[in-house]
């Protein structure tokens, strides 16, 4: 599972450059676990990941974009499976600075096994397949 290991700091714009270093290190990480024979990006049709530039990267890097129904929300695995877990671990938390905080999602991350991960992928699939199904109309959880 490839996870971005940096944590970008506040404010940082995420461009097209930027969203393409992270493709091209994604595919450098694939390239190491190996065994993976097609890579499929989930993503909206902000400009970072559709600017022409990006296309190229993604071409280039020979990755396939997952159609994207009409926009529905909850079809992001970070909206409907990751974060609400992420927020219930950290709930009634306090923290002195911002290092504490990316310290204990760092270690949330860690502790979470491949079947966390997997299961997020399945839903996104069940998910998907909702939304496409009724064209892309609101589909709840």
């Amino acid at each position: 599972m490839f996870l971005q290991k940096k944590l970008f700091e506040k404010e940082t714009k995420i461009n097209s450059q930027r969203y393409i270093e992270t493709l091209t290190a994604l595919k450098r990480r694939i390239k190491r676990i190996g065994k993976i024979n097609e890579t499929l990006l989930q993503h909206d049709n902000a400009r970072p990941h559709t600017s022409a530039a990006t296309r190229g990267a993604i071409q280039r890097l020979d990755f396939s974009v997952l159609p994207l129904p009409l926009y529905s929300p909850y079809l992001a695995p970070s909206d409907f499976h990751l974060f609400p877990k992420l927020k219930e671990h950290l709930k009634g938390q306090h923290f002195g600075c911002d290092e504490e905080v990316k310290s204990a999602v760092r270690k949330w991350f860690q502790k979470q096994n491949t079947n966390f991960f997997k299961d997020g992928f399945q839903k996104l699939v069940q998910h998907w397949r909702k939304c496409t199904e009724v064209c892309g109309d609101f589909v709840k959880k």
